[in-house]
């Protein structure tokens, strides 16, 4: 056991190494090229020196340069400069020949350079410079100890980790301690099934809440517990228990003090041959949440209910709130929004838009009466009147105290002309109470070319002021030839019964 936990300690600490050893060798290798260049640009340099001094006739000096470029460049071991005929100059440094023999050698680049200088153009002589260690080598060799390094920590990592997971001497009933210790320490219900579905293994959880020993439940069949599922097959009765994990399965446990919903994870464990043992059970309890559940979708529902509660008496509001004090007729404000919104539509649609504006006052010698209540009264029979006879899309409104605005959208002059008409008709036949009244119309379209329906109801009041006290019971529009035209043959009429 010591030699295989070993041998697979060498491998992982291997494989962990080999991608530093790879990634710095690389870069090694591109420092030492990088030396080598150094070296050779450097003695390029000091051959350069060398010609300079021969071009003054300093002869004599060129041995004091290479001691002193040999002092101040500490990785050289040796210099010979030789003239053209083989006759050396100067030689300074430790075992120079050996060294030159040495280096000579190719499997050693960067230790030996070989550079020329000149005197008037042409060449004098060759320098050999030695250096005492090959940038490969060196590079090579801090590589090796920096990995050997790393691969015995790893070494040493690893070993220790695997003796921790697969310790010497461990017996069954330590191993079984260790599992059931593993187990206990989840916070959810866990349960140990075998190839058979009785219950081999549990831990304290699923103990505590099943108010059962350990001795009574192992050997237990996983049916005696009653689980339900919400509509699919338990998972240790899937053709595929052997092979697939179920997730987050929805199961019922049905108990004295009520139904315990749990998630349910079934995952297949397999012994040492690689066989299928038997299934690993999880349960996540969420009764709590699926109490939580069912109360909000409960005030959900009823927050709905008293939405669409809420709406109702709001659409009754808004209703009774254009209504104004007459029940069948709009209110001066929202009369004046429903024709903001009528106008812009008969813009689109680019057709005309009509007003008709109704004076209803008693007939001579008889004074209208001033309290609102008693005005509204016989004003609300002619709204009623008004509304039925103008169409669907029309619009009824009180203007003033005795004023009712008419207006028909998507209608011209023509027909207004016939809707005032009509009114007229009808409102002796039809009018609940009875009272002695006179109507008068005042008619304006916006086929007169208005700049909007403000123009129009100002158009269509002006035509009524027109006719004055004297034109009572007559038509008029705006911008008309005729002034008066007669809607009855009397000048006055009867409203009601007497």
């Amino acid at each position: 056991m010591m030699s295989a936990t070993l041998r697979i300690a060498a491998i992982l600490a291997t494989v962990s190494v080999a991608p530093v050893v790879v990634s710095s060798f690389l870069e090694s290798s591109r420092r030492a090229e990088q030396e080598i260049a150094s070296r050779a640009s450097l003695c390029e340099q000091f051959a350069l020196l060398c010609s300079v001094c021969l071009q003054r006739d300093e002869t004599t000096t060129l041995p004091r340069l290479a001691a002193d470029f040999l002092r101040r460049e500490q990785s050289i071991q040796s210099i010979r400069m030789l003239r053209i005929d083989g006759r050396v100059i100067a030689e300074v440094g430790t075992g120079p020949a050996e060294k030159t023999q040495a280096s000579a050698a190719p499997d050693n680049p960067g230790m030996k350079f070989s550079v020329t200088f000149d005197r008037y153009h042409r060449p004098w002589g060759t320098i050999e410079i030695v250096y005492g260690e090959s940038p490969r080598r060196v590079e090579a060799w801090n590589l090796l100890g920096a990995a050997g390094l790393g691969w015995l920590c790893n070494l040493i990592f690893f070993s220790l980790a695997l003796r921790r997971l697969f310790p010497l001497g461990e017996n069954s009933s330590s191993a079984t301690a260790r599992v059931q210790n593993t187990l206990n320490a989840v916070p959810n219900s866990v349960v140990i099934l075998d190839t058979d579905n009785c219950l081999i293994g549990m831990n304290d959880t699923f103990k505590q809440f099943c108010a059962m020993s350990e001795a009574e439940l192992v050997g237990t069949h996983i049916d005696a517990l009653q689980l339900k599922t919400m509509g699919m097959e338990l998972p240790w009765y899937h053709s595929d228990k052997a092979s697939k994990t179920f997730k987050d399965v929805q199961v019922v446990l049905s108990r004295a003090d009520g139904d315990h919903h749990f998630l349910l994870n079934c995952s297949p464990f397999f012994d040492a041959q690689e066989e299928f043992a038997g299934n690993l059970l999880v349960f996540q309890d969420v009764t709590e949440l699926q109490w939580n559940r069912s109360m909000l979708e409960k005030t959900m529902c009823e927050l709905r209910a008293a939405r669409k509660v809420v709406q109702e008496q709001r659409l009754k509001l808004e209703k009774i709130a254009e209504q104004g004090s007459l029940a069948c007729s709009t209110d001066r404000h929202a009369l004046f929004e429903k024709l903001s919104r009528v106008w812009d539509d008969a813009l689109k649609r680019q057709m005309p838009m009509s007003i008709i504006m109704m004076r209803v006052v008693p007939i001579d010698g008889e004074t209208p009466v001033r309290a609102p209540a008693a005005n509204d009264a016989w004003l609300q029979d002619i709204a009623e009147i008004v509304q039925v006879c103008i169409p669907p899309q029309g619009i009824v409104g009180r203007y003033d105290e005795l004023k009712l605005c008419v207006a028909l959208p998507f209608q011209g002059i023509d027909h207004a002309r016939e809707v005032a008409e009509d009114i007229h008709r009808v409102v002796d036949r039809h009018l609940k109470a009875s009272f002695r009244i006179t109507a008068s119309f005042g008619l304006a379209s916006s086929e007169f070319d208005e700049d909007g329906w403000e123009s129009i109801i100002a158009h269509a009041d002006q035509a009524l002021d027109l006719l004055g006290t004297e034109d009572r019971n007559r038509i008029r529009c705006y911008l008309e030839t005729s002034c008066v035209s007669k809607v009855a043959e009397n000048s006055q009429f009867l409203v009601g019964s007497q």
